[in-house]
């Protein structure tokens, strides 16, 4: 039994350690946390993805924003590598990139990105 609940523990803190949040993905990609219009991109596409993964979970509910931030708080560092994947996308198309509201600096700022 002590051996189990070990275990389960090693696992549990091993998975936590490498649980990152959005506030982690903006400190290493300082270019898009200074943007405001960039960092909104980011943390909006985010949070698509968060919801998304949160419906895959429970179809029936409805997120709160406990549930959201908790979300964010966890898994926002790989939602918000998701959510540059569709704004580089994004930046590749002037008609797309109007309808998102992003402007060529923003573009440039967006493609500079270098996932690790």
């Amino acid at each position: 039994m002590r051996i189990l609940m070990a275990t389960m523990l090693g696992v549990f803190i091993s998975f936590s350690a490498y649980s990152k949040s959005i506030d982690d993905f903006f400190n290493e990609n300082t270019a898009l946390r200074d943007d405001i219009f960039t960092k909104e991109a980011v943390y909006d596409q985010a949070m698509v993805y968060a919801l998304a993964d949160m419906r895959r979970v429970d179809p029936s509910s409805v997120a709160s924003n406990k549930q959201l931030n908790e979300a964010m708080s966890k898994n926002g560092y790989n939602y918000s590598m998701l959510g540059m994947r569709v704004l580089k996308s994004v930046c590749k198309d002037n008609d797309v990139m109007e309808i998102n509201r992003l402007t060529e600096k923003e573009c440039r700022i967006i493609s500079s990105y270098q996932e690790k």
